[in-house]
């Protein structure tokens, strides 16, 4: 064996997907012997979207002072790079203005949160000419179904409350069941092309919808919910008048708040699946094909790493050209057995694994040299056969 491929998402909060790659794979050239490392950036669209963009497309990193989820400034950054064909790309990722992360426990309201931090970077990207944007959303702190961003790029949003009208400055999740009219008055966003990295594929509304599965993590009430999904179903009859097209049950729609409808029904975003755009760009197929051992994870790999997060996308490339697979995640809550699965937890108290997770996982790797040369054994064996 000559290469050893290291395709990982972000350990949250610990490590970015390249330096998690990185680790591993410098690891097991060391103790197995292989003479090549390669590691490919991975995100599905949330935290670590621009950064895993940024070798790939040579993007050229921006720092902007914007709107927070709370109203109050943050410090943010987009990326400005060139697409294959010579055309320039803005990249924006969510939650580098508008993060759940951004906000202590106590801060996280999803009825009184903003995207509007997240537009205003948008609009940055496109006052430097640029008239495709790639946005990776995922990680948000906000259910406002993406009007505070489309507000800060020239979408009028008008309210009404007691009989009397108003043009917002700023929209929350408590103002969409009030709006009344949406009207797109900055001319140069019918010119933009935005294409969206969801990674999730819950529908706008209903019980798999937006509100139904993430606002709690948000911080949403059994009562907010109540009144985030009266405004997102509002929103949805609204969108469907006005612009005709129909984002209630369309698939990603949910994404980040319902930001990826709200985008898609009123500028005509196109959404993709995050890895899959990921996938494409990165060229991860050829990288897959061309080595010799795959290794993969994430910070927790659960049920959902199965369907639809980058470690899947990964694996699912691995069974195609038949290389063998290695699992290395931080906590294991998943039951699938058919690839080795090595995890910090519970080898490292949780408070390890954070502070010092490049030294966890080198130790978690030579703590299972044996069963991995086993492993590893057993697959020469098989393709010999």
């Amino acid at each position: 064996m000559t290469t050893v491929l290291g395709a990982f998402d972000k350990f949250k909060g610990t490590l970015t997907s390249l330096e998690a790659g990185d680790t591993c794979t410098r690891c097991f050239c060391d103790l197995f012997g292989f003479h090549r490392a390669r590691v490919v950036e991975l995100s599905d669209g949330g935290d670590g979207f621009l950064s895993s963009l940024t070798r790939m497309l040579r993007l050229k990193i921006y720092r902007a002072t914007v709107t927070g989820p709370l109203g109050t400034p943050v410090e943010a950054q987009y990326g400005i790079g060139t697409l294959p064909d010579g055309e320039t790309v803005g990249v924006v990722e969510m939650a580098s203005a508008s993060g759940l992360h951004l906000l202590q426990l106590h801060e996280r309201h999803p009825l009184y949160t903003t995207t509007k931090g997240t537009g205003e970077l948008m609009r940055l990207v496109i006052d430097r000419g640029c008239k495709k944007i790639f946005l990776g959303v995922g990680g948000s702190a906000t259910n406002d179904a993406g009007l505070g961003a489309l507000q800060a790029l020239g979408v009028e949003v008008t309210v009404e409350r007691e009989g009397k009208r108003e043009t917002l400055d700023v929209v929350r999740g408590i103002d969409l069941q009030h709006i009344v009219d949406l009207h797109v008055k900055n001319d140069d966003l019918r010119d933009v092309r935005v294409e969206i990295s969801c990674d999730v594929t819950s529908p706008f509304v209903g019980p798999q919808g937006a509100v139904a599965v993430f606002s709690a993590q948000k911080g949403a009430t059994e009562a907010d919910k109540i009144t985030l999904e009266k405004g997102m179903i509002h929103l949805a009859d609204l969108v469907r008048e006005k612009f005709h097209r129909n984002i209630a049950e369309m698939p990603g729609a949910g994404a980040a708040g319902g930001i990826a409808g709200g985008f898609h029904g009123i500028l005509d975003a196109q959404l993709r699946r995050g890895i899959e755009f990921m996938a494409e760009a990165s060229d991860l197929e050829a990288a897959v094909r061309d080595s010799d051992l795959i290794l993969t994870g994430e910070g927790c790999y659960d049920s959902t790493s199965d369907i639809g997060k980058a470690p899947s996308k990964v694996l699912e490339l691995a069974r195609k050209w038949k290389k063998p697979a290695i699992i290395i995640c931080g906590r294991n809550e998943s039951v699938s057995r058919e690839f080795p699965v090595y995890s910090l937890v519970p080898s490292f108290s949780f408070e390890e694994a954070c502070v010092d997770a490049k030294k966890c996982l080198n130790e978690i790797i030579s703590m299972n040299e044996r069963s991995i040369s086993d492993y590893l054994q057993r697959e020469r064996v098989k393709n010999e056969i």
